[in-house]
This record gives C-alpha cells, structure tokens and sequence, in this order.
C-alpha cells in the first residue's frame, strides 16, 4: 500500500506523511512495510518529479530527512522537475538545519 499513488498530484504515501508534518506517520508507513515485509519505493516521484524527500526539504523537516535517508541514500541525488535536489530546495526555503544534515549526509 504505501507504493500506491493518491489524487491529482499522484503522491505516495510517504509523499501525504512527509506533507501532513507528522514523524510518527511516516516511522509507523516505513515500519509496517518493513514488517510486512514489502518493499518500499521511497525513490517514487509525484507529478512534479519530487521525492518525500524533496518535500521534507521543502518544508525543513530533519527529523523525516533522517528517516527516508535511513531507507534509500540515493535520495540525495534526485531531482525535481527543475532539477532541484533535496538539498537545494532545503537552502531556498531557508531550511539552514536540514540543508546542512542533507549536505552532511551526501559527503558520506
């Protein structure tokens, strides 16, 4: 279930718990899939080309960062359909904390 796609902006369900802000949503989607043995797509993209980490980056949540990070590091390196990273997008929302962890983690 957390591979299927949701409404007009064709969002996974990583991508609706990374945007309701919620940590303990997007732990309790990455746990159960891990649980119940499924395999999730945390590469997946909505209709803009933009990853649940983009949008953690967007909207300066670290903490989501840290867990989609935890699940796929290849995350780092998308892009949007601008070409944004993660990382980029965590600068030009002023998100300094969660632009510094991003950049920390692609040095690893």
């Amino acid at each position: 279930m957390p591979n299927l796609r949701y409404g007009f902006r064709d969002q996974t369900a990583l991508h609706r718990a990374v945007e309701s802000g919620e940590l303990a949503l997007l732990d309790l989607i990455l746990d159960c899939a891990l649980k119940k043995g499924k395999q999730l797509d945390a590469n997946r993209v909505d209709c803009r080309g933009m990853t649940a980490l983009h949008y953690a980056a967007r909207s300066g949540h670290t903490g989501m960062a840290a867990s989609l990070l935890s699940k796929s590091n290849a995350l780092l390196k998308a892009v949007d359909e601008f070409q944004r990273t993660p990382h980029e997008l965590a600068m030009r929302n002023r998100h300094w904390q969660t632009a510094d962890f991003l950049r920390s983690e692609s040095r690893m």
